[in-house]
């Protein structure tokens, strides 16, 4: 698991632009204690309704407490999130 201030980061932009190149991402809070930062995981999604399905099912079906879709840039950083569940 990441931190949501790691998955933002210019590093984690390069190892995206370098290693995957997703079209958008989905970052999953795996639980709700805010004392610890390293809560959340990144998956790749194909495009935003790909990702909208990711997220819902995480979240309505796994548990999870909370995931957000964002689209991904060509230099690997993020825009805003598309939607949040």
């Amino acid at each position: 698991m990441q931190t949501i201030y790691f998955l933002l980061s210019d590093e984690a932009a390069m190892a995206r632009k370098e290693n995957r190149k997703p079209s958008f991402v989905v970052h999953v809070e795996c639980h709700s204690d805010m004392k610890i930062d390293e809560r959340f995981i990144e998956l790749d999604a194909d495009d935003l309704n790909h990702g909208v399905a990711l997220a819902k099912h995480w979240v309505e079906n796994l548990g999870k407490t909370s995931a957000a879709v964002r689209q991904t840039f060509k230099n690997g950083r993020l825009k805003s999130p598309s939607l949040i569940v």
